[in-house]
């Protein structure tokens, strides 16, 4: 019987290990039962923006993404009392690790998906600066 019970332990605990080493995204989740495209789907309004690490500070002025379950992309920045709209189609790439989205003026960007759970959205995305420096741009949203 304790020999079982060793060899049941051994078996879950090696099962535990193979999942965790599974995970799609850098910061998790471990499991989820919804798809990707369902956690995905809905409005997001970005709560922290970072810039090669060093948090960028809060001007109280929304930032909302809209990924609807039949592709379509909307986005909107609010800054002085103006409201931008872009509009356009989004998709996954590179095996469901990033988000592609094509804008209506056919300007395309790609987001790598660090963390995609039902309430939260970690993005990165990595913008020539200026200088020709790469800068890494990591979005935190939660879904409104």
């Amino acid at each position: 019987m304790k020999t079982n019970l060793i060899g049941i332990a051994a078996i879950l605990l090696m099962a535990i290990l193979s999942l965790s080493s599974c995970t799609k995204y850098e910061d998790g989740p471990l499991i989820s039962l919804r798809t990707k495209t369902a956690r995905l789907t809905g409005k997001w309004e970005v709560v922290e923006e970072k810039v090669n690490g060093s948090t960028q500070p809060e001007d109280n002025t929304p930032s909302i993404y809209e990924f609807d379950k039949d592709l379509d992309y909307k986005e909107s920045h609010t800054g002085n009392g103006v409201t931008v709209i872009s509009e356009g189609k989004w998709d996954f790439a590179d095996k469901k690790e990033k988000i592609r989205i094509t804008y209506d003026n056919d300007d395309v960007e790609e987001f790598t998906i660090l963390r995609l759970t039902n309430n939260e959205l970690w993005v990165e995305q990595k913008l020539e600066s200026i200088g020709g420096d790469t800068d890494i741009h990591t979005y935190k949203m939660e879904k409104e």
